[in-house]
């Protein structure tokens, strides 16, 4: 159950239920983002110990719901269509493009590195200490990462820094180079 996991997340910090629900409406359900928001909300309460529903309102960022992991499978199933729509959503949002390419690179290694570690026979917890990584990020990555080919993953690695390179240096554009990566697969 999400809940639980949210709730493990806080680790020694009190927090109640309806806090853990409100963190979740307002962020979505990908564990990653989830746990990077707690880890500021940690922060900001490592005095008394004690969240409450107004602390994730002034600590976190509403985000719309647009589920990354549907992105990266609709890039790596060539589901262009989709893909772009998702993009163009994210461009709404105000999104970067190079935040945009980093997120998709992180997601493409840790199905990489998670898939490949879990073919040569390491569990979830190992794969997740290795990777410094929380447990449930590796294991959705471990189950994406198994319906892909790795040299597809590495190449989708490769196209995106070459991208990531040509928008710092001014050789490409940044909305659109990212539109034709998407296009191009």
């Amino acid at each position: 159950n999400i809940n639980t996991q949210v709730r493990d997340m806080f680790d020694d910090y009190k927090v109640t239920e309806n806090a853990v629900k409100l963190l979740i409406d307002r962020v979505g359900n990908d564990l990653e983002l989830i746990y990077s928001e707690i880890e500021k909300i940690k922060i900001y309460k490592i005095n008394d110990k004690l969240i409450t529903e107004e602390d994730i309102i002034n600590c976190t960022t509403e985000n719309i719901n647009i589920d990354i992991f549907k992105f990266v499978d609709d890039i790596i199933n060539k589901n262009k269509k989709e893909a772009i729509k998702t993009y163009k959503e994210l461009l709404k949002l105000n999104e970067e493009p190079i935040k945009i390419i980093a997120l998709l690179s992180s997601k493409f290694r840790l199905m990489y590195q998670a898939s490949t570690l879990a073919k040569k026979g390491y569990n979830e917890d190992q794969i997740s200490e290795i990777l410094s990584t929380h447990k449930y990020p590796v294991h959705l990555a471990i189950v994406a990462g198994y319906k892909y080919n790795p040299k597809i993953l590495l190449k989708y690695l490769e196209d995106l820094a070459d991208l990531d390179i040509g928008i710092k240096t001014g050789e490409k554009d940044k909305e659109l180079s990212l539109e034709l990566f998407i296009l191009s697969l």
